[in-house]
């Protein structure tokens, strides 16, 4: 529960979304999402923490004029759950029934789930797409504090993840439960977890084994989930945006350049998942077949692209190279 806290002689309509900047007084850091009215909290994905003192800036436009009014809210203290092991498993346990929401080892939702319906509400028919929001509900049903946060590799959408952080109240630490990969980075033996921030300090240093001690499978099925993915999903945690910030901010904190291995042309044809890195923001590949392709989102990068044995290129632009991402854990 959130109680909000308008300042006192302030007059406030907001007939529309309103933007809020979420500070923490004590790490002074800034979230920024948009809600439809005050009666919602907190934002999708802001990860408040109960017990503590928000302060927000409340804006509302009006005539195409921003209005601003500031504010601050208290969310609830929470009494630390009864049993830390059962807490522990209960997470677990959430996070594998949302990845077993699929039919196998597809990304198809089984019908009749809560995943198939927020499927089918948004039309939307990827397991990735919504995996992470269902974990998200799961925990508020269970008053686990719960923060979304999006991730990149390249810097390109293609080569993104969004992923759920929980909030555990007797280590006072952030931790990744990623439903999408059946995977909660956690270590029963020291009981600790990783954060999303730390996993990406490991990734950019290359530093596999710190990583590997973590990893617990919460389903059956263990690793198949990462393995079949069509890149290592580790590397996917390299770039992390920061709370609830969906916009890659270039250039990015951490380059990609290290994780590709750089192809000859005596490599093409073979199949496999590519991708290209060009010059300027107006070069495009052709391939057999007249699809082209060129660097997005204000990157060097091409989308990645699965091609099949025989695949050759019509024209390239120079400079161009070729390209495959490598695999380090999840091989």
């Amino acid at each position: 529960m959130t109680h909000f806290r308008l300042s006192r002689g302030t007059a406030f309509r907001a007939p529309r979304p309103i933007t809020f900047t979420w500070v923490r007084p004590r790490d002074k850091l800034t979230y920024t999402t948009a809600v439809r009215s005050l009666r919602r909290s907190p934002p999708d994905g802001a990860g408040l923490i109960g017990g503590q003192a928000y302060y927000v800036t409340l804006w509302t436009k009006i005539n195409n004029t921003w209005y601003s009014v500031p504010s601050s809210f208290s969310s609830a203290s929470q009494p630390l759950p009864s049993d830390t092991n059962t807490f522990r498993s209960t997470v677990q346990q959430l996070t594998g029934n949302v990845r077993l929401m699929t039919q196998g080892a597809t990304n198809s939702p089984i019908p009749g789930t809560l995943l198939a319906q927020v499927v089918a509400e948004d039309g939307v028919h990827s397991q990735f797409a919504h995996s992470t929001p269902n974990t998200y509900q799961a925990f508020h049903g269970q008053r686990t504090s719960t923060r979304i946060r999006s991730t990149v590799f390249d810097g390109t959408t293609s080569e993104s993840h969004v992923i759920t952080e929980y909030y555990d109240p007797f280590l006072n630490k952030w931790i990744v439960a990623d439903p999408t990969f059946g995977v909660v980075y956690w270590n029963p033996g020291i009981a600790s977890g990783l954060s999303i921030d730390e996993i990406s300090s490991a990734v950019a240093t290359k530093n596999w084994g710190y990583i590997q001690q973590f990893i617990t499978y919460i389903t059956n099925n263990g690793a198949l989930y990462s393995h079949n993915y069509y890149m290592d999903p580790i590397l996917l945690y390299l770039n992390p945006l920061p709370t609830s910030v969906l916009a890659v901010q270039l250039p990015l904190a951490n380059s990609p350049q290290p994780f590709f291995t750089v192809h000859a042309t005596a490599d093409i044809g073979i199949s496999g998942t590519w991708l290209f890195s060009f010059v300027n923001q107006t070069d495009r590949v052709t391939l057999s077949g007249g699809s082209q392709y060129g660097p997005i989102g204000g990157t060097i990068y091409s989308q990645s692209i699965t091609l099949n044995t025989g695949w050759s290129i019509a024209s390239g632009p120079s400079g161009m190279q070729i390209l495959t991402m490598n695999r380090y854990m999840y091989l």
